[in-house]
């Protein structure tokens, strides 16, 4: 992984596949996709396997954003899920 080239990647939520794919240059996005690069540098578990396992573990609910960040050193990834109108987050490790 590069960790000086990041992008905000859209996905369509009904077929699952990327819409749009935006390079991030500057400003507060930039300075938090570093520290999500630096925790999915640590990372052992790739996200795609812990967003099924968070989906496998809340029946009926899709996963909508998963933000991988450090937690006392640790990286950890939080899995924001919904079904209908209702969310609800769960934080997952990664290593």
């Amino acid at each position: 992984m590069n960790r000086d080239q990041f992008s905000e990647v859209i996905v369509d939520h009904k077929t699952g596949m990327v819409d749009t794919s935006v390079p991030i240059t500057s400003g507060e996005d930039l300075k938090e996709a570093g520290a999500q690069g630096l925790a999915m540098t640590k990372a052992q578990v790739s996200l795609d396997a812990v967003v099924r396992d968070a989906e496998g573990a809340n029946a009926g609910y899709r996963a909508v954003s998963a933000i991988p960040s450090l937690d006392g050193g640790r990286p950890v990834v939080t899995v924001t899920l919904m079904k209908g109108g209702e969310l609800k987050k769960v934080i997952q490790k990664l290593d």
